[in-house]
């Protein structure tokens, strides 16, 4: 026999005497009520105790009534929704230029003295780049990344008969505070790392193309993907509302027009002229690179 069941009939059992005894029980107090309830004794009793019960369970009855209204009332009680906002993130950063050494071939008070050295400095192969600055242009041929390569190139033009100067542009140090969703954040963070890695990769390209490492073909295609990160990094940075992004778009904007005026002639540069177009190319980039620190 199933354990189970044998414990549910036992079950019923006792559940069937218990029931019986109750039964009894009540018939007994109906019996006596209803004695009581003819007698004089049944009057006192319902004066002295029955009707005072009544009330006191009464006035009980409707106190938890009104504890119960309360406690129902509080717990469907909806709570007032918290405004949501989004998340908004606040990074300090602090961006360090990096110092280029430019070959100098002149300095003139006049802007047209300074067009006719750019001519012939562009026909032997130089940037003939020209920077104005309180009224002084200087004439650059060349940009690099270290000392020891212009000293190199200084000693051997000064061998020609050329006579160069050194400028060196500054090192300096910017603080960014940008508030912002973490799409802002990232937008800006990838701003400023094609601001530090451009400059240095047109130094690099112009080295391998003078040594003959690489050729005009591999040079556009870098650049037409530097050109579509760019656009792609201006468009994010225009969606952002903020002062402190503004001198970064606008070094990103010269780099930008930089780069598309070259892609834009680099199929009618002719060979003898290519050098030099890469170069001036590398130093608009530069002086863009030098103005987001002086901003």
């Amino acid at each position: 026999m199933d354990p189970y069941r044998r414990h549910s009939r036992r079950y019923y059992r006792s559940r069937q005497s218990a029931g019986f005894g109750v039964v009894a029980v009540l018939l007994l107090v109906v019996f006596a009520a209803g004695i009581i309830a003819f007698s004089p004794i049944g009057d006192r009793l319902k004066d002295s105790i029955l009707i005072p019960i009544t009330n006191a369970v009464s006035q009980k009855v409707d106190s938890d009534k009104d504890k119960a209204a309360e406690v129902f009332a509080t717990a469907t009680e909806k709570p007032s929704p918290e405004p949501s906002e989004k998340p908004v993130e606040q990074d300090v950063f602090t961006v360090k230029s990096s110092p280029f050494f430019l070959l100098q071939m002149g300095q003139f008070d006049s802007e047209q003295e300074a067009i006719s050295g750019s001519d012939q400095l562009q026909a032997m192969g130089g940037a003939g780049y020209i920077a104005e600055k309180d009224g002084t242009f200087r004439l650059f041929a060349a940009a690099y990344t270290d000392a020891e390569s212009l000293v190199s190139v200084q000693q051997q033009i000064r061998k020609d008969g050329y006579i160069s100067e050194t400028y060196i542009t500054d090192a300096k140090t910017v603080r960014i505070a940008l508030k912002g969703a973490p799409e802002a954040i990232q937008s800006f963070e990838t701003g400023i790392e094609l601001l530090q890695t451009l400059p240095f990769d047109l130094c690099k390209t112009s080295l391998l193309y003078d040594k003959k490492e690489t050729d005009r073909q591999r040079i556009a295609d870098d650049l037409k993907q530097y050109r579509q990160t760019l656009d792609k990094s201006l468009e994010n940075l225009r969606l952002i509302r903020s002062d402190d992004l503004e001198p970064l778009n606008k070094a990103l904007e010269k780099y930008q027009n930089a780069v598309s005026t070259f892609l834009t002639m680099h199929d009618n540069i002719g060979e003898d002229l290519y050098a030099g177009a890469l170069k001036h190319l590398q130093l608009e980039v530069i002086f863009a690179y030098t103005d987001f620190f002086e901003a």
